[in-house]
């Protein structure tokens, strides 16, 4: 649901206001993120952000072994030998 909600916000912004706007905004953060009277600003946002990032909670990964189909392999290999697709010409024409 926040997901679906910041990206209506975003294109709402975007149909508003100009993409020059945005960018030059983009542009004058970037540059003045290092400054003395923003850096505090900036460091409480970050850690916001690592704290939201943080609360994500991780999904289990299974790997699963490989498993091969030996029952499978010659009727695809039929298959395939009777396409013509691909082969060049010399095999063509044999």
């Amino acid at each position: 649901m926040e997901v679906a909600l910041a990206l209506l916000f975003g294109a709402t912004i975007l149909l508003i206001v100009p993409f020059k706007y945005i960018a030059a905004f983009l542009i004058f953060d970037a540059f003045t993120r290092e400054l003395t009277f923003r850096r505090q600003m900036v460091l409480r946002f970050m850690s916001l952000l690592k704290e939201r990032w943080d609360m994500v909670p991780a999904a289990p990964v299974v790997v699963l072994p490989f498993e091969d189909d030996e029952s499978d392999a010659p009727s695809q290999r039929k298959e395939s030998s009777n396409d013509d697709v691909g082969k060049p010409e010399k095999q063509l024409k044999q």
